[in-house]
C-alpha cells in the first residue's frame, strides 16, 4: 500500500520547535555537587540537612543561602556533597 507523499514529506522533514515539555527550574540548594562527598553517605546523614515545615516538610541545606521556593529544596536520597559533615551525637 503505497504512503501519500504528503505524508511521507511531513515525516521525512526536520524537527521544528521546541519539544512540549515542562520548564523545570534548575536546583540551587546543593551547596557543592552532589556525589563528591564521602562515599556511601547521603544528605539525610549530614549535619546541614535542615526540615522546614509549612503544609509539607521541606529540606534545604544549612550552606546555601536558601529561598522559599521550591529550586533550593535538596533531597536527602541524593549522595552527599563535599560539604557533608557528621551530624552531632
Amino acid at each position: 500500500m503505497p504512503i501519500d507523499p504528503r505524508i511521507q514529506a511531513a515525516l521525512d522533514a526536520p524537527l521544528r520547535g521546541r519539544p512540549n515539555t515542562p520548564k523545570m527550574k534548575a536546583k540551587r540548594g546543593y551547596a557543592f555537587p552532589p556525589g563528591t562527598g564521602p562515599h556511601g553517605e547521603t544528605c539525610r546523614t549530614c549535619r546541614h540537612a535542615t526540615p522546614h515545615d509549612c503544609s509539607k516538610r521541606y529540606w534545604k541545606c544549612g550552606l546555601v543561602n536558601w529561598t522559599r521556593g521550591s529550586a533550593t529544596d535538596i533531597v536527602l536520597r541524593s549522595p552527599a556533597c563535599s560539604g557533608w559533615e557528621q551530624p552531632d551525637a
